[in-house]
């Protein structure tokens, strides 16, 4: 059965979410690779705990987009 119009909206929401957390984690690997030429430690660990957060807010977002969309087809079943 298609996707009714909220929950388009949520998963639209999730996919989002998920982008921005990975354009973020792609910005940050770049800098990282620049920081590591120019052997500035600091810099590199900054940006791979903002790298390591991105990647906990993208497993955040597909967990609770899986739950969603068990809800939904449950509820599916049983209509």
């Amino acid at each position: 059965m298609p996707l009714n119009e909220s929950e388009k909206s949520q998963l639209k929401e999730a996919l989002h979410k998920m982008n921005n957390a990975l354009n973020s984690i792609s910005m940050q690997a770049e800098l990282a690779k620049m920081y590591s030429e120019q052997n500035s430690s600091e810099l590199i660990d900054e940006a791979l705990g903002i790298i390591m957060s991105q990647c906990r807010k993208c497993s955040e977002v597909t967990k609770s987009t899986h739950s969603l969309l068990q809800g939904d087809a449950g509820s599916r079943e049983t209509a």
